[in-house]
């Protein structure tokens, strides 16, 4: 059977049975909208009421997660049709039976998965997590998010699993100074986001005042090193800063930004678009290069050498790029100095970023030794779950290979998955 149309027919399934689940909520909320009415004309100020509105909010939730996953699944479905502007090759019912009738190639299909499910845990598995001992941990600590990247990429999926509305910080730019505070700054501090689904920190800057980070009106932007996990755009999204400019001294330090502030684009974007932001505080004005990403899945980076080792003298500068915004989103750059390795696994400074469902996902690089540039770029089509590998070669430098664990998003607090 065609692989295509075995993934159509899947997808159709799925369809049908998220169909029939929005038809059992649209009962539910008949039913209940009929028992309001009857309470409601003989004591409508009773506590039956409220909490019949509440459980009627609820249903309305959930009819709307439902229908978002339907609206998912039609895409989806569309993407790997072979019969898509041309009609559709058969019904809903043909297509059941076709499958019913292929008993055993939906035995053979479903063992294929298997083995594929078990090659993503292993890919997973390679990419570890920030270890809850390392040292930015312990400075997080107890206000780091709850939630880690590549939640769903080899986990049971909860019902509410889906794309949703992402905000992607793509740069953090000291845009201006007051006078009489003088270029380069050592700058350290937190720069971090709270969504709606987890209130904790979701950190994409961070620094102390032993390693403070040199920026330069050359090079006013931050080294992010975050986000931890893809922050949801479902309301608005807080933008805390806490920025200061090391002295000779610590009674000598100054406040750069201290900023609490908030994101929020009520216009609910049909198309991802990339837009700045400024805010000024204390001495300060910081720009915030943003993306907002429809539709999106988180997507977590590794690259690591898979054969010989990296060359000697060779600084790099590693950069993902998406369809959507076709922004640099930068990953590491290594500046004047070699490449960070741990083993043969490269030390990216940032991982994790927000892709849409339907387009691509590119990892471009560059090495240079000063005299030799060096350049190599891969793309990826975005998944719902599990990892993708490809190798990444260019001649007269080491083979790479980059893997990416993709995962959908959920507004469930980590507690109840």
């Amino acid at each position: 059977m065609d692989s295509e149309l075995e993934m159509e027919m899947d997808l159709k399934f799925l369809l049908i049975r998220e169909s029939e689940a929005v038809s059992k909520l649209n009962r539910k909320l008949q039913d209940l909208r009929a028992l309001i009415k009857a309470e409601s004309s003989i004591d409508p100020e009773g506590k039956a009421i409220g909490g019949m509105m509440r459980q009627k909010e609820r249903l309305l939730a959930q009819r709307y997660l439902v229908m978002r996953k339907m609206e998912d699944l039609e895409v989806e479905r569309k993407r790997h049709s072979k019969y898509e502007g041309k009609g559709e090759a058969t019904s809903d019912a043909e297509e059941i039976e076709l499958v019913m009738e292929n008993s055993e190639e939906l035995k053979k299909r479903k063992a294929r998965k298997r083995n594929r499910k078990a090659k993503v845990k292993g890919k997973a598995a390679e990419i570890e997590p920030i270890s809850e001992n390392s040292e930015e941990q312990k400075i997080l600590q107890p206000h780091a998010a709850n939630i880690p990247c590549m939640r769903f990429t080899c986990n049971p999926l909860p019902y509410d699993a889906t794309t949703f509305r992402t905000l992607e910080v793509l740069s953090v730019k000291v845009a201006e100074i007051i006078e009489g505070l003088p270029w380069p700054l050592d700058v350290f501090g937190v720069v971090a986001l709270r969504d709606s689904v987890d209130h904790k920190r979701n950190v994409i800057f961070i620094r102390e005042r032993d390693s403070c980070l040199t920026i330069t009106d050359q090079d006013p932007y931050l080294v992010l090193k975050g986000p931890m996990c893809a922050a949801i755009l479902c309301d608005p999204v807080s933008l805390e800063v806490s920025l200061h400019v090391r002295g000779a001294t610590e009674s000598d330090d100054k406040e750069l930004s201290l900023l609490a502030t908030s994101f929020w684009d009520g216009t609910k974007p049909r198309a991802s678009y990339y837009t700045t932001r400024s805010y000024t505080s204390r001495l300060s004005t910081l720009e915030f290069g943003l993306g907002i990403i429809v539709r999106s899945v988180e997507a977590t980076i590794s690259v690591k050498v898979s054969s010989g080792s990296w060359p000697n003298g060779f600084c790099g500068r590693f950069a993902a790029f998406t369809d959507s915004l076709n922004q640099e989103i930068l990953l590491l750059d290594s500046v004047d100095e070699e490449v960070p390795l741990t083993g043969d696994d490269v030390n990216l400074s940032r991982r994790v970023v927000s892709v849409e469902i339907i387009g691509k996902l590119r990892i471009r690089v560059n090495a240079s030794d000063g005299s030799v540039p060096l350049f190599g770029e891969v793309d990826f089509k975005p998944q719902k779950v599990g990892t993708s590998s490809k190798e990444l070669c260019t001649d007269g430098f080491c083979p790479l290979e980059v893997t990416v664990a993709w995962s959908l998003l959920s507004f469930l607090p980590a507690t109840e998955v």
